[in-house]
């Protein structure tokens, strides 16, 4: 019995590998789509769409968690942010709610899918993005 055909995706459907992000293929701007939220935000979005993987030159990079922590405070609703994957890939995340408390919800994929980060983690599962302000 023949082993049956593995199916293989084209590029602009594939996943971006953690292990190399600078080879990762990106989508398009012209198959882009966004979800109302993200249409409307004012943050840079360098070309991402939700759950892109972040190139490493989009991603800030701080001297100190102190540093890191007050960037992520900064998020607000409707901003860009990239979230530390299962894969331990960072992806790009739209900020759906910022609780005062220090709970960040974000939403990760254009179905809908949401993660929530408490302020505790947010050193190591939130990137902020690199705008060419700093």
């Amino acid at each position: 019995m023949d082993p049956p055909e593995r199916q293989i995706k084209p590029p602009y459907l594939r996943r971006a590998s953690s292990a190399s992000p600078e080879k990762s293929y990106y989508r398009p701007l012209h198959n882009r789509t966004s979800s109302s939220a993200a249409a409307t935000s004012k943050k840079v979005d360098h070309g991402y769409i939700l759950g892109d993987a972040a190139r490493p030159s989009d991603v800030n990079i701080f001297q100190s968690v102190d540093e890191h922590v007050a960037a992520v405070q900064q998020l607000s609703k409707g901003g860009h942010c990239f979230i530390l994957r299962s894969d331990f890939s960072f992806t790009y995340a739209l900020v759906i709610k910022h609780e005062v408390g220090g709970m960040l919800e974000v939403q990760v994929t254009e179905e809908g899918g949401t993660k929530s980060i408490p302020r505790d983690h947010w050193g190591k599962y939130i990137r902020t993005l690199n705008t060419g302000d700093s």
